[in-house]
């Protein structure tokens, strides 16, 4: 059995990216400090990779 290299999925770009994508898609006018602080609150990504 094949195991993937990341253990950590919540550091990966396609996962963090989904995230914002679903909240986008949620509320489609978000400006880019509410989308921020949103993403924030809810899951506590760190944007500083």
């Amino acid at each position: 059995m094949l195991l993937p290299d990341n253990v950590h999925p919540e550091l990966s770009i396609y996962y963090n990216g989904s995230i914002i994508i679903n909240e986008l898609n949620k509320k489609p006018n978000q400006k880019i400090l509410e989308l921020y602080t949103n993403i924030k609150e809810l899951y506590d990504m760190s944007f500083l990779y």
